[in-house]
């Protein structure tokens, strides 16, 4: 069985090849996010047989990677950052590179054997964006508020009082029991 790490960046992503014993098959080599890099990764790898393919879910960096190898066949195990950066922590490296970082993911999905990963459906997918475009809207409207009461304070102190007192003030224009 082959074990493929591959380490992801926005524009660049690096692989590695191991064996069940982690010796290497394919030093760390470098291929683009586009079609081309693609195609270049697809004849590094070679078929999806007896292959597992291990990258670390990084922001939405690795969701077009992770459609083409699920599209070819392969069988893609998502993993959290952490649990990869602590496993690669035992060997101590000196440096941190790209190509350290995915022979680091080939090993670790070797020794580890994560199991695939399967994405929801298209429209739990969709969803999940809409929320977290209205979690961000909402983020945004809470700080424009705070910066405008941080204005308020600044400039017209006195504003949050008359406000209040004439919130107070009865619907017939007297004062009410407050």
């Amino acid at each position: 069985m082959k074990f493929i790490g591959i380490d992801i960046a926005s524009e660049k992503h690096m692989v590695a090849v191991v064996d069940e014993a982690s010796s290497v098959l394919v030093k760390p080599t470098t291929f683009t996010e586009d079609l081309a890099g693609y195609e270049k990764l697809l004849s590094l790898i070679g078929t999806p047989e007896d292959s597992l393919v291990a990258l670390e879910a990084t922001g939405h960096y690795w969701q077009n990677l992770f459609a083409t190898l699920t599209a070819s066949g392969f069988r893609v195990a998502l993993l959290n950052p952490l649990r990869t950066r602590r496993f690669a922590e035992v060997d101590l490296p000196r440096a941190k590179t790209d190509a350290i970082d995915a022979l680091g993911i080939a090993r670790f999905a070797a020794e580890k054997r994560p199991t695939a990963t399967a994405l929801p459906d298209e429209a739990t997918l969709e969803l999940r964006e809409w929320v977290r475009l209205r979690d961000r809207y909402v983020q945004d409207l809470g700080d424009r508020v705070r910066q405008l009461h941080r204005a308020l304070d600044l400039t017209f102190p006195e504003f949050t009082k008359l406000v209040s007192d004439g919130l107070r003030r009865s619907p017939s224009g007297g004062r009410g029991a407050g």
